[in-house]
């Protein structure tokens, strides 16, 4: 069975000064779509697919040199966990600061396609990651911070 998730991207990265905007959208069939803009030496993420709404806010944050994940879900939402892992990766890759705000929702999906969905938010959250380490601060000796 081919990959249900394939990518269409468009990644603008430019000097840390000028800004930083990174922005993809998963293939069918769900279309997940993640966006993450530079704000100041934060990140501001958001996820969406479907009926876009805000399900959860995650805040990654470094603390004593690790990283922290908090989130928010909204009533009954179920997108806590989906935030939190898309916050987690791109907070470690930048060392600063990252929020999201997840909002998915489709009609009835099945087991399958939860799980379907889930990977999808992952290989965002991971290429954002990538984007930012890639185009992001500098650790001392000119090495990227790993992901």
């Amino acid at each position: 069975m081919p990959d249900p998730v394939s990518f269409s991207n468009r990644l603008n990265a430019q000097p840390e000064h000028e800004g930083f905007t990174f922005r993809e959208t998963s293939g069918p069939p769900w279309h997940i779509s993640c966006a993450v803009e530079k704000n100041g030496p934060d990140f501001m993420c958001r996820i969406h697919g479907g009926d876009r709404h805000v399900g959860a806010v995650a805040l990654s944050e470094r603390r004593s040199g690790l990283v922290t994940t908090r989130i928010l879900v909204v009533g009954r939402h179920r997108e806590g966990e989906i935030a939190r892992h898309a916050a987690y990766r791109p907070g470690r890759a930048a060392r600063s600061s990252v929020v999201v705000i997840a909002g998915i929702h489709f009609d009835s999906p099945s087991k399958h396609d939860i799980e379907q969905i889930e990977d999808s938010v992952s290989r965002l959250a991971l290429r954002a990651a990538q984007a930012i380490r890639n185009h992001g601060p500098q650790v001392p000796g000119g090495a990227t911070h790993p992901v």
